[in-house]
């Protein structure tokens, strides 16, 4: 145990040291890009064995508690972190894995031959998927509410999958770590690959830092660069598992399950992509969450958690006070003010049933006078309001609004009640993209969302028998 800790210890040095020598050797260069275009097999290979499976199987491997396992559950803690990772690629690779995932858990069902009851949560998201399902009956697309109806399948068969399995503490335990351990492995291959894009590129890596959004040489979006060594880099739905990986090993160094070091290699590697991507709800979501970990960190230490807060308040006011079109630039830009005018149009329209599913593209489109050039000039990805709530009420009306509140202040109160700073705090940064974003209506963080709130309220097995039927397979084998 020590030793390994030891090891965990040092792998960040290793990592920075490669940085270093990286930035050291101005030579060394390559085009990832191009290599995905020219070789997307031998690309889309490296991606599933070589970032994906083959880290993880090793991150488990070198905990005991996965070493000690029977066979089955072991194949199980495998598909459930390895379709975790996945949640961070395209939509096929998504698919890819729930075909594993699909597996591993008919072979531990095979063994365990166990299901569980659903819980409320699965229930509250059926009920969502009910209400977008029947809209179909009056939205005005049908082309487009059947595209994002089979997103939305992913609120059926997920749930599903929770009720064929059960995970016991120490199981989750070791996938949690392993997977927030991934994921900063996929923050330090996105820096490696900054570099040697850039360098492809011809650009300076200097041109990557500013105050404000930017091409960089004119030609190529920041986050395209970093993120060029993967196959999707929209940094938004990127952050949702680079926050989650740093809250994982805050949530566990206050464990003695994580090295220090690691937290510290995880939160400076965040924020420095926060930076280079110029995401702004990376950058907000990376603060957010460490102030909730550091003031859980100092609950027992209440003047100094008083000062903490007080220091916080002080600096975000003062903040917003010399720079007030941060709040403005992130919230209420001119295009998210257009968006809320032709939602709040469509919702007193049809207040009570919504536009339908995929009803929406009748008010945001560029031929709606409500739009202006730019935005109405360069139409490209927008079809929601770019607010979960205010998407809702006006896709599915007053059902759709108490539904999504639902499952809110259900996941709120459950991570509350569970006195689960880890749960509470992928909530609360789920509750900041849903003010900015329509996470429900991308496959990422249809998924993600999905995913880890089930993995959260999942029943859980704490059965002694369990322990004792672990030893007579050991002992058989």
């Amino acid at each position: 145990m020590e030793t390994r800790k030891t090891v965990y210890s040092i792998i960040p040095v290793i990592l920075l040291a490669i940085v270093g020598f990286l930035l050291y050797f101005k030579g060394l260069s390559f085009d990832f890009l191009t290599y995905r275009l020219d070789s997307p097999n031998t690309h889309r290979a490296f991606l599933i064995f070589g970032a994906i499976a083959l880290p993880l199987i090793l991150l488990l491997v070198s905990d005991k508690a996965f070493r000690d396992e029977p066979l089955h559950s072991k194949i199980l803690m495998i598909g459930v972190s390895s379709f975790a990772a996945s949640m961070n690629f395209y939509i096929h690779f998504i698919y890819i894995f729930s075909i594993v995932f699909t597996v591993c858990i008919a072979v531990n069902l095979y063994f365990e031959r166990r299901l569980c009851r659903p819980t409320v949560f699965h229930i509250l998201i059926f009920i969502y998927f009910i209400i977008n399902l029947a809209s179909l009956m009056w939205t005005s697309d049908w082309v487009s509410g059947i595209h994002y109806l089979k997103k939305d399948l992913s609120l059926v068969y997920v749930p599903l999958f929770f009720c064929m399995f059960s995970l016991r503490r120490e199981q989750l335990r070791a996938i949690l770590i392993a997977v927030g351990r991934w994921l900063m492995f996929f923050a330090f291959l996105s820096v490696c690959a900054w570099i040697l894009e850039s360098r492809a590129l011809g650009l300076p890596l200097s041109e990557s830092f500013g105050l404000t959004k930017h091409f960089l040489g004119n030609i190529v979006t920041p986050f395209a660069v970093v993120f060029s060594w993967s196959n999707f880099d929209h940094p938004t739905y990127v952050s949702i598992g680079l926050i989650l990986g740093i809250s994982i090993l805050w949530y566990y160094v206050g464990k003695k399950r994580v090295t220090v070091s690691e937290l510290v290699f995880g939160i400076v590697i965040v924020l420095f992509l926060s930076v280079i991507t110029q995401s702004r709800f990376m950058l907000l979501a990376w603060a957010v969450a460490n102030t909730i970990f550091v003031l859980y960190s100092l609950r027992k230490r209440k003047k100094a958690m008083i000062i903490l807060i007080c220091i916080s308040v002080v600096s975000v006011a003062a903040l917003l006070r010399l720079s007030p079109n941060i709040t403005k630039s992130l919230f209420m830009d001119d295009v998210r003010k257009m968006h809320y005018s032709a939602a709040f149009e469509a919702i007193e329209e049809n207040t009570w049933l919504g536009t339908g599913i995929g009803g929406m593209t009748k008010y945001i489109n560029k031929d709606n006078p409500i739009y202006t050039p730019p935005i109405s000039t360069f139409w490209a990805g927008h079809y929601h309001p770019h607010n979960q709530v205010i998407g809702d009420l006006m896709q599915t009306g007053i059902l759709g609004l108490l539904s999504i509140i639902s499952l809110i202040v259900y996941s709120l109160y459950t991570s509350i009640s569970q006195r689960n700073i880890l749960f509470f705090s992928f909530v609360i940064m789920y509750l900041l993209l849903m003010s900015i974003e329509m996470p429900l209506m991308v496959d990422q963080g249809l998924y993600y969302f999905v995913f880890v709130i089930s993995l959260f309220t999942a029943n859980r097995t704490e059965n002694e028998n369990y322990y004792k039927a672990i030893n007579i397979w050991k002992g058989n084998t």
